[in-house]
C-alpha cells in the first residue's frame, strides 16, 4: 500500500483507540505501535532487520532491477554471522522459497566479460556465509551500476524545475493581486 494510505489508516486506528504509539520513529527506526484490545495492549510483530535503515540497502546492486531488497537483508545478516536458511527466513520474514532463490542467485553470479564466478555467499553444510566482494563489481554484473547516481541527478533536476514552477506561481499570484481591483459590484 502507499504511504498516504498507511498513514491515514494508522491515524484512524489511533483516533479510535485501537493503536497506541509505543516508540516514536527516529532516523534509524520506524515507529513501534501497540494494539489495544479490551483495555490490554499487545506489541505488534515487527522485523528488526527490515526496520533498520542502512545505506547498504541503497547500493545499486540491491535495487529493484538488481538483486532486490530481500538480497540486501540476507546479505546484511550474513555479514554479521553465518546462518541457516531457517534462521534467514525467521530473521527476514521472507518465505523460504524466496530466501533459497535469493541465495541461489547470489551464489551463482558470473562476470559475463571474464566468465569468472563471483559468488556473494557460500555455504558449508547447512550454514551460509557472506563472501568478501566488491559491491560495485557485482552491480556491474547485474546491470544496475550507476543507477543510483542517475536517479539522484534526475531528482535534483526535478526539484529544480519544481522550485521554478513554484516561483512562477508566486509571481503570477502577485501579478493577479496587483491587477485585481476587488470591484465585484457588477455581480450584484
Amino acid at each position: 500500500m502507499t504511504y498516504p494510505t498507511a498513514s491515514k489508516s494508522t491515524h484512524r486506528l489511533i483516533g479510535e483507540g485501537l493503536l497506541v504509539l509505543d516508540a516514536k520513529a527516529t532516523a534509524d527506526y520506524a515507529s513501534i505501535y501497540r494494539l489495544k484490545i479490551d483495555g490490554q495492549t499487545f506489541t505488534l510483530p515487527h522485523n528488526d532487520v527490515s526496520r533498520e535503515c542502512k545505506s547498504l540497502f541503497n547500493h545499486d546492486v540491491f535495487r529493484y532491477r538488481g538483486l532486490g531488497k530481500g538480497a540486501a537483508e540476507v546479505w546484511t545478516l550474513l555479514q554479521i554471522a553465518p546462518a541457516t536458511i531457517d534462521d534467514l527466513v525467521k530473521k527476514t520474514g521472507r518465505h523460504k522459497r524466496t530466501v533459497k532463490r535469493t541465495l541461489s542467485r547470489m551464489v551463482s553470479l558470473v562476470d559475463t566479460v571474464t566468465g569468472e564466478l563471483m559468488p556473494m555467499v557460500k555455504n558449508d553444510g547447512d550454514e551460509w556465509f557472506a563472501c568478501d566482494v566488491d559491491l560495485n563489481s557485482i552491480s556491474k554484473i547485474v546491470g544496475t551500476f550507476g543507477v543510483g547516481k542517475r536517479q539522484k541527478e534526475k531528482h535534483k533536476q526535478e526539484q529544480y524545475v519544481h522550485r521554478l514552477q513554484l516561483e512562477l506561481g508566486r509571481r503570477q499570484m502577485k501579478q493577479n493581486d496587483k491587477t485585481d481591483t476587488n470591484d465585484y459590484s457588477w455581480k450584484h
